[in-house]
């Protein structure tokens, strides 16, 4: 991504707020194409060449954050960046 885009950093941090623990990671390479966005949770979506294979790393993300009772976001800017944020229930949201 951040070759095509002629940059590329990836930053990584978290947040907690006593409620929910939150992972960013923000890249910023080339960021999502917003006819791509709908689909990148979807199982065995690939936006790259039929020949090239199908991606099911979001769907497994998106299915792991669930199973413990959190969710994964993204914001994107096409051109600009990408971030993903995994939300973690608190330790007493969930036991």
């Amino acid at each position: 991504m951040g070759r095509e885009a002629g940059r590329g950093e990836i930053r990584i941090w978290t947040e907690c707020n006593g409620a929910h623990g939150t992972l960013h990671i923000l890249d910023t390479g080339t960021g999502i194409r917003p006819q791509v966005l709908p689909y990148i949770y979807k199982r065995v979506y690939c936006s790259r060449a039929a020949n090239q294979g199908a991606d099911i790393g979001l769907a497994f993300c998106t299915m792991a954050m669930e199973s413990v009772g959190g969710s994964i976001h993204c914001k994107t800017e096409y051109g600009k960046y990408t971030e993903f944020m995994l939300i973690f229930p608190g330790v007493n949201d969930h036991g």
